[in-house]
């Protein structure tokens, strides 16, 4: 009954993305989004778990036309997703940070693309976009920063670092006690290999005022990694592997720490 393929190869597909196993994890995802309701809520939860398992795998430009899709459909007369069936689910808040967080995901695949391709000018209107949508999303620039730099556009790269580095800083001027915030502009520095001392200090004041979180002490660990305190940052590591031990991702970053020399 193909009333209930889309669910069943969604099931497998989110199933198989937990588990990190991208590239099979997409044989179910495509099937699911094409087999899902044109217009119904689930195509979008769908589209997002396709486009996610598309973007580990570095097939930026599918997962960003697989999210466009939706919202295109979106626009159809009595459409689910722009219709009070998607926003009863939800407070407005919730539902309009969904709708704002995919779109730029929409466009950050896209400028990942576009720069990859060598396309600079068309890269950077998207990411202008995508910085309006979330000013403060730092994913932005620890994605296309390192991109603009080997495609040799350097100032484009200090360009889009700044104007997030700026945005961050009113953020903490207005809020210096937020944690995230604070998190974030050090995970931009560190990923940037920019201002490591400063680096250091955010991060600490991130783990001080939130000890459990795991997410916090890696940054301070990728952090240390790369101001060259290696003992510090496998300690951090372990740290976060004690407080989030199902998480493989903290394993992997304590091997790839023990590995240097």
């Amino acid at each position: 009954d193909d009333r209930y393929l889309d669910t069943s190869f969604s099931d497998v597909s989110n199933f198989l993305r937990e588990q990190e196993k991208y590239a099979q994890a997409i044989e179910y995802a495509k099937p699911a989004f094409l087999l899902a309701p044109e217009t119904g809520i689930q195509s979008f939860w769908i589209a997002t778990d396709y486009a996610i398992s598309l973007t580990e795998l570095e097939r930026h430009r599918e997962s960003a036309d697989v999210r466009r899709a939706v919202f295109v459909e979106s626009l159809t007369f009595g459409a689910e997703l722009s219709g009070q069936a998607f926003q009863f689910q939800y407070s407005w808040y919730d539902y309009l940070s969904r709708i704002v967080y995919s779109l730029q995901k929409e466009r950050m695949s896209r400028a990942i693309s576009l720069i990859d391709e060598g396309q600079f000018a068309a890269a950077w209107h998207e990411i202008e976009i995508g910085r309006k949508l979330q000013p403060q999303d730092i994913e932005m620039v620890v994605q296309c920063f390192p991109r603009l730099v080997e495609g040799g556009k350097p100032e484009l790269a200090n360009q889009l670092f700044e104007t997030y580095e700026r945005e961050m800083l009113q953020q903490l001027t207005a809020w210096s006690r937020d944690a995230t915030a604070l998190n974030n502009l050090a995970w931009m520095y560190a990923k940037c290999e920019r201002q490591l001392d400063k680096a250091l200090e955010l991060a600490q004041q991130a783990v001080q005022l939130a000890p459990a979180s795991a997410i916090f002490l890696d940054t301070l660990a990728e952090v240390q990694f790369r101001r060259g305190d290696q003992e510090a940052a496998i300690a951090s590591m372990r740290g976060c592997i004690k407080l989030d031990p199902r998480d493989s991702h903290y394993r992997e970053n304590l091997a790839r720490f023990q590995s240097e020399p």
